[in-house]
Parts: C-alpha cells; structure tokens; sequence
C-alpha cells in the first residue's frame, strides 16, 4: 500500500511513500486531509491474526509526506464473535480527525452501538467514545461522518420493523459531535429513508463551510423496481 501527493493539476509532486506491506489483504481504502494538510490512510487489513478476521488500520503523515505515526490499528478488530462495520473518517474542525464506525454482532442481528475517537497527527488515536446506549443496542444499517466549520455530523440508518410482513421502515438519524469526536447534542431523527425488504444500500455525507451537510442514500420499493437517490440537507 502506497501514498503520493499530487498537485491540484494531478501531477505527482514527490515519490511513492510505503505505507503498509506484508502478507494481507487491503479495501475500503480511505485518505482524508485535515486543516493544516496532514494525511490520514486508514484500510481495512485481513487477515492480521489467527483470532482477527480483519482490522481497521491508519497511518498519519505531514504535509510532506513524513510518517507521523502508525500504521495502527483504530478499531476493534472484526472476530467470530463482533464485527466492525462503516468506518468513515472525517476532518476534525481545528485539524486532525473524528473516525466513526458500527460495533456489531457477529450473527443475523443488526442490533449494535456506533462509536467514535479522535485521530490527532501528534498524540493518536485518543479514547472510544459510544454515540448511542450500548446498554440498549439500536438495529443498524449504515453509519457515516462528515466534518463542517466548528462540528462533525454522524449519521446512520436504523431499521424499524413496521409488523408481521418482511418489510420494515428505515428512519435516518443524525447526532453532532464536537473536534474530539464527543456528542455535543441529543440525536436526532432526520426521516425515513425507506420501506422495503432489504433496505438502504447506501448512505454516504458532506460537510460544508458553516456547519451545513448533505446526505444521500440509495434505496429500493422491491425487487426489480428503480432504485431512487434520496437527499436530505440540514
């Protein structure tokens, strides 16, 4: 796994940095860019040990490509038992970085938590923080971030079962966090998204200037219908 920063041209400006190599398998592929331009690579790794099917890793660089710290791991692993889902990243407001993912079961379930930390370029990964009751595990299906001016907005999407048919009503919701990744208001519903059979099968957010987002999701009313993108901005 390799970094190299380019110009706004797209030009290559510096050679190829190593970021992460061995006898593992990379996805879900992540570069986020905080205010001051360090750089954030976070991936999904597997496998990385006899118990661990996959791990969340990033690795931290300066403006000019100088390893801050990592590569390290950010998140629980995924096991036989919990699996970690979703991870997104985003830029904290005052530099550095809030990631934000699902801790799920590892069965048909959906019930689980969203979390949260902050990623500073000196100091790391700082502690875990739940964005939702752990004691009372919500019915998941998406999560996401997205950095603004002065806050960070984590989002997901939580299946409802609507009665004795398959179909269930998917209702989004949305809670701010502050620079450190801490929840700075009550969460909120912000609609519903879906009803259907299997679901959303996206959710994805922006951030804007003075605190404004945008999110946007895929849906479906059943098999072989069209599949409408739906947007909501706050």
């Amino acid at each position: 796994l390799f970094l190299q920063r380019l110009d706004a041209a797209g030009h290559p400006v510096a050679g190829w940095v190593p970021v992460a190599s061995g006898n593992a398998a990379y996805g879900e592929l992540q570069v986020t860019v905080d205010a001051a331009e360090n750089v954030l690579v976070t991936w999904l790794e597997s496998p990385v040990g006899p118990e661990i099917i996959d791990q969340y890793t990033a690795a931290a660089y300066s403006p000019a490509g100088a390893l801050l710290w990592g590569p390290a791991a950010i998140a629980a692993p995924t096991t036989s038992v919990r699996r970690t889902a979703f991870l997104t990243v985003a830029p904290a407001p005052g530099g550095g970085w809030v990631a934000g993912w699902l801790d799920l079961p590892q069965v048909t379930s959906p019930l689980g938590t969203a979390q949260a930390r902050r990623l500073d370029p000196a100091s790391g990964a700082a502690a875990i923080f739940d964005l939702t009751d752990p004691v009372h595990p919500r019915p998941f299906t998406y999560f996401t971030l997205a950095g603004s001016g002065t806050k960070v907005l984590a989002s997901w999407s939580e299946s409802v079962h609507a009665g004795p048919s398959a179909f269930d009503t998917f209702t989004l919701f949305g809670r701010l966090l502050d620079a450190q990744g801490h929840p700075v208001a009550p969460a909120r519903s912000l609609g519903v998204t879906a009803v259907r059979e299997s679901g959303l099968s996206q959710l994805v957010s922006a951030g804007f200037g003075d605190d404004r987002f945008l999110l946007a999701w895929k849906s479906q009313a059943g098999p072989g219908a069209p599949v409408p993108i739906g947007a909501v901005a706050l």
